[in-house]
């Protein structure tokens, strides 16, 4: 990619996706589709202000409303806020969705209560394995039950319930929390959830471009996954070029020439083409890695350690057995592979696998364990 502003000095995409976000609340508000219009002399949210393209610049880099004067020392946030009709945007610019999403765990005084409120008002409860254990002591749980098992109902992660700030901020605080007790179901559902409500929420509030781009970032980033310093691959900034061109997009200096900015690009348009093009390129390089293989961990063993240090070789065996068993000894050729050498005090643990009925659908009555050559090893 040519030069222009060095990467590094770009403002956090954290930062970029809560002033785009508060500028869709305003605009929502005041009813319009475009973000110059909010700077009409006119306008509810430029009465008395001089006219000057506030809300554009917003929408144009992503700059701090809180940072952008309004009047005298006022900020563009608190002069939206003072008006009545929208004063939820001053909470909204100030959530602590935004710092979370700076940080793994920003400092909070009011955290305890606000979670506590939320689980309220979301109807969650939070219990412990103690809690049954006193249902059964006390009586009121039975198993069994004659008329079924009672017991909590499933926590209910539909995203409409937590698209919203509020909403998102549970679940992040829930899914790192079950992050950090290694609770790994837990927090693969809350990811799920976490995902779904995220790109609803971006949904609702109409976002596009850079806007929606950066969202996916943070999303793949800062929310499902911690990744904050992204370093996308040269591949991933190829594909993010071509697919803005592709779609229409591109860099334009202040003489609305087309094309790729120069070596040494130092204008506001080519800082923001080049910027546009790395969000969409972390968006890629993220994208990709939601396609490797799930894990878990597990104490270590002779056992997992032999199956973990020979799962290519495994792989290869299963696929050319596999091969060998639907076409037949001519169509697949020789196994050319190296024998599987096992451990003798793993060879004697072998028992041949009970086939399920499709197994015997597809393969009679030889299994891939018969063909796969495994030689002691003493």
């Amino acid at each position: 990619m040519a030069g222009g502003r060095p990467l590094g000095t770009f403002s956090d995409p954290a930062r970029r996706a809560c002033a785009w976000h508060w500028l869709a609340a305003t605009m929502a508000l005041a009813g319009v589709d475009k973000a110059r219009d909010l700077d009409r002399p006119d306008s509810l949210s430029s009465k008395g202000l001089d006219r000057k393209p506030r809300f554009d610049q917003v929408r144009q880099d992503g700059y701090d409303p809180d940072r952008v004067t309004a009047s005298g020392t006022t900020s563009l946030v608190d002069h939206v806020g003072s008006k009545r009709r929208f004063r939820t945007t001053r909470t909204i610019y100030r959530h602590m969705l935004w710092k979370h999403l700076e940080e793994w765990a920003p400092p909070w005084p009011e955290r305890a209560a606000w979670l506590a409120e939320q689980l309220r008002r979301h109807l969650i409860v939070r219990c412990i394995p103690e809690d049954e254990e006193n249902g059964v002591e006390l009586g009121l749980l039975s198993d069994p039950d004659p008329l079924g098992p009672i017991s909590p109902p499933p926590l209910n992660l539909a995203p409409e319930r937590f698209a919203t700030l509020d909403g998102l901020l549970l679940l992040l605080m829930l899914h790192r929390e079950a992050q950090d007790a290694a609770h790994l179901d837990r927090a693969d559902s809350l990811k799920l959830a976490l995902r779904q409500a995220a790109k609803l929420f971006a949904d609702q509030f109409n976002y596009h471009d850079e806007a929606r781009d950066t969202w996916e970032l943070m999303i793949g980033s800062r929310m499902v996954e911690w990744h904050p310093r992204v370093e996308p691959t040269a591949d991933a900034w190829k594909r993010a070029e071509s697919q803005l061109h592709q779609a229409g997009v591109y860099y334009r200096s202040s003489r609305e020439c087309a094309g790729s900015p120069g070596r040494n690009a130092r204008t506001r348009s080519e800082r923001r083409w080049r910027r546009r093009i790395w969000v969409r390129a972390c968006c890629l390089y993220l994208e990709g890695g939601r396609e490797t293989q799930s894990f878990n961990y597990r104490d270590s063993s002779p056992l997992f350690e032999w199956l973990v240090r020979h799962r290519e070789l495994i792989s290869q065996h299963r696929t050319w057995a596999v091969e060998w068993l639907i076409l037949g000894e001519d169509d697949a050729g020789p196994n050319d592979l190296m024998p599987l050498m096992m451990p003798k005090e793993l060879y004697f643990r072998r028992r041949r696998p009970s086939m399920t009925e499709q197994e015997w659908q597809i393969f009679g009555e030889t299994s891939p364990y018969d063909v796969i050559p495994v030689v002691l090893q003493c």
